[in-house]
């Protein structure tokens, strides 16, 4: 069986992992984690009202994301071993 668990860090989302860590699922089930980062965020054009530090700044911000992004995932996939 295939299996999707999209989480975003939330109480719901923990509780679906939870779920599929209780349910009988077959042993060669497989589990898919996944999180969307919406690109508009951070968008792609720079925009010239932005000086170097806040350009500086939003990259920053954008691979803090990210790395949160991959924390959450990682924890997520760990749980469900």
């Amino acid at each position: 069986m295939k299996i999707l668990l999209a989480t975003d860090g939330s109480k719901s989302a923990e509780a679906a992992v939870d779920f599929l860590i209780r349910f009988p699922f077959p042993k060669d089930s497989e589990v898919t984690v996944l999180t969307v980062l919406h690109r508009d965020l951070f968008g792609e054009d720079e925009d010239e009202e932005f000086s170097d530090e806040q350009r500086k700044a939003l990259l920053e911000a954008e691979e803090a994301v990210r790395e949160e992004e991959e924390r959450l995932i990682a924890g997520e996939v760990e749980r469900l071993r």
